[in-house]
């Protein structure tokens, strides 16, 4: 006699599991796929694979350390990768440096493989990761999709224009401490209030700038990973923001579907526990 509920039923988890590493298959077209599969999957063991995004201002840099030490995965970012790369002397490191000592751009595709190298190591393998401002771009977020870098959640800190201009055009800086100040939530001292300066960034003409890049070339890279993204209220505080970013990853994975470009048209947003809002595929 059979039972009511066949346990041996593969649940939702495994299953999104499965259309990852077939998607990543079909992808990379790996010589053998059989061990293309096994490294996937070993490398699918839970950990969190994080990409973490947002306008200038709307929290990343405060809220990365708190994931890191939540959850113990691996902090990526571009420019620690250039530095650690440029003073380890690495090939890539010294191609990249040659670029940044003549004060241009490091070209996309060189950055994509520092990435992909980091994110090929083992502690970023067992431990997982947490992407920090990167992809900035739609070539970059297709770029980890084709290396079969597959989130399982693409987290966005949503903040409006107007409140980054606030944040950053308030922020002031002790030239000789190093310590960030803001004029209206933590204003400095008045013994050194005469020596704190405003960065060159943080005027607003530089984040207007700042903004309007972000929403010609990072904002369409959400539509990219519409499947599995996340939508955080950054504009309820960073201690907030944390603990529902938090929330949506122990969750698990969000992901489920087998494409990770969608129509604008095919996204509805439900409205989960703390403040999470979850995108979703209809």
């Amino acid at each position: 006699m059979s039972s009511a509920t066949d346990n041996t039923a593969p649940n939702e988890e495994t299953i999104a599991l499965f259309k990852d590493a077939l998607e990543a298959t079909i992808v990379n077209k790996p010589e053998n796929p059989v061990e293309f599969l096994k490294d996937f999957m070993q490398g699918s063991s839970g950990a969190p694979r994080v990409i973490l995004t947002g306008l200038p201002g709307a929290g990343k840099g405060t809220i990365s350390p708190i994931l890191v030490k939540e959850f113990g995965m691996v902090h990526v970012a571009p420019g620690d990768i250039l530095r650690a790369a440029k003073r380890d002397g690495t090939p890539l490191g010294l191609e990249a440096a040659k670029y940044m000592s003549a004060g241009n751009l490091v070209p996309d595709e060189l950055i994509v493989a520092m990435i992909l190298q980091r994110l090929a190591e083992d502690d970023v393998v067992q431990n997982g990761f947490i992407l920090d401002g990167f992809p900035r771009s739609v070539p970059q977020a297709h770029a980890l999709l084709d290396a079969g870098v597959i989130p399982t959640h693409f987290i966005l800190l949503e903040i409006t224009e107007d409140e980054v201009r606030m944040r950053l055009s308030g922020r002031r800086l002790d030239p000789t401490t190093g310590s960030v100040y803001h004029v209206e939530y933590n204003p400095p001292p008045a013994d050194i209030a005469e020596r704190i300066i405003q960065r060159s960034d943080d005027v607003i003409e530089a984040i207007n700038h700042r903004i309007s890049v972000y929403r010609m070339t990072t904002a369409p890279v959400v539509d990219v990973f519409a499947s599995c993204c996340v939508r955080i209220n950054a504009s309820q505080g960073s201690d907030d923001a944390a603990r529902d970013c938090i929330a949506a990853i122990r969750k698990g994975r969000v992901h489920d579907s087998a494409s990770h470009t969608l129509p604008e048209e095919g996204v509805i947003e439900v409205e989960g526990e703390l403040g999470v809002t979850v995108t979703e595929v209809e």
